[in-house]
């Protein structure tokens, strides 16, 4: 039996089309991922153990310049006119020396003093409080083996009832009163429910061209030291 030619033909073209593979389908693209910005975080007040006392000042309390004019909410201090006058100072409000900068914090935390003014630059920021520490940890209440642990390189201010560790630095100087036991004048410290012989009584960052002092015994280094 004769087949023809182009039936043949047909029936191969049928059949290798069907063992072709199946064409794939189209790639579909994935969407960009949406990028979600970051909020910026809200600025907020730093608590008095996260701020660190240095050479340079105080968190934006900086000795040399003025106090920075800043949202109360996040401000270190503020400024009280009245706060040194008290009774037997004979000053009244508005009179030169009748206020100062008191912190926000508790009361006594730290003094913030300026010169000539309120509106003068910062001359110096005193630590009396064991949660206020330097960029080294050295705080109210720290040893002297802290301390020269802390500062091998300090400078010694040496008076009869304290002595100070003297750190310099570009814009100012840290200076760490450590008490100490007079000889003359024997048990100074012992009656002292806050201070103790050996260890530090006040750490203070002054500006550059304040010279070096000691505060024990001179009834000085509150926000009232004129």
């Amino acid at each position: 039996m004769n087949i023809p030619r182009a039936v043949v033909a047909a029936v191969l073209a049928i059949s290798l089309a069907g063992c072709a593979p199946e064409a794939a389908p189209p790639e579909v693209a994935e969407p960009a991922p949406i990028e979600t910005p970051t909020p910026t975080p809200e600025p907020t007040k730093p608590t008095l153990s996260e701020l660190v006392l240095t050479t340079e000042g105080l968190g934006d309390l900086v000795v040399g310049e003025p106090v920075p004019d800043t949202d109360p909410e996040l401000a270190l201090v503020d400024w009280d006119p009245v706060n040194c006058v008290v009774e037997g100072s004979g000053l009244s409000e508005g009179d030169p020396g009748a206020g100062s900068w008191v912190p926000t914090y508790d009361d006594g935390a730290f003094t913030t003093l300026t010169s000539p003014d309120k509106d003068g630059a910062i001359i110096v920021i005193s630590g009396s409080d064991s949660a206020l520490a330097t960029d080294e940890g050295i705080a109210l209440g720290s040893s002297v083996a802290d301390v020269e642990a802390a500062y091998p390189d300090a400078t010694l201010l040496e008076g009869e009832l304290s002595t100070v560790y003297i750190v310099e630095g570009d814009a100012g100087k840290l200076l760490i009163e450590v008490a100490i036991d007079p000889a003359d004048i024997p048990g100074y410290w012992t009656s002292s429910e806050r201070y103790e012989v050996d260890h530090v009584i006040i750490v203070s960052a002054v500006a550059a061209a304040i010279e070096p002092y000691g505060v024990a015994g001179t009834g000085a280094g509150g926000p009232c030291t004129t």
